[in-house]
């Protein structure tokens, strides 16, 4: 695998783990809606890099 396909694998598993804990963190009281934004923040981050990266080609 070359480095950028690498850089957007790990890219789509953050995406995708950041999701899956937004997706369980919404059910938990003691998560904050703060901490809630930070973790939607930077799940759209990495979809937005991918999106750049993937733009570039």
């Amino acid at each position: 695998m070359d480095e950028l396909n690498e850089v957007k694998s790990k890219l789509a598993m953050a995406s995708s783990g950041l999701h899956k804990t937004l997706e369980n963190a919404e059910g938990i009281e003691e998560v904050d809606n703060e901490a809630l934004d930070n973790i939607e923040t930077a799940r759209d981050a990495a979809r937005r890099a991918l999106e750049l990266i993937d733009g570039d080609e």
